[in-house]
């Protein structure tokens, strides 16, 4: 792999000047195939970013009427969605965002 520099922030705002400071950073927080990429030495960003640790990013909540899914939330994870209807007041409203796909747990 080609030398990079790696950072990981423990806030977004930490996240968002480094990334402003580095236009050719690239996210990562788990899942994603750059890693694998750099090793074949097809990339060569000289900086990463991990979002990964920054906490409240992979929570999933109801905001009025609005769902909100984090950033770094994991698709299999998805099915926690049930607690996050339960403590909302408007539980049959929010039944119709719960729309997965076949097979999807």
């Amino acid at each position: 792999m080609y030398e990079f520099k790696y950072h990981r922030p423990a806030t977004v705002r930490q996240a968002a000047n480094l990334l402003v400071k580095n236009e050719d950073a690239k996210v990562i927080a788990g899942g994603h195939t750059l890693v694998p990429v750099m090793k074949q030495r097809l990339a060569n960003p000289p900086h990463l970013v991990d979002l990964s640790h920054i906490e409240g990013l992979d929570e999933i909540e109801m905001k009025g009427r609005s769902l909100v899914i984090g950033a770094t939330r994991q698709a299999r994870r998805g099915r926690d969605f049930g607690r996050c209807r339960r403590g909302h007041s408007g539980a049959g409203r929010a039944r119709r965002h719960d729309r997965r796909p076949r097979g999807a747990p």
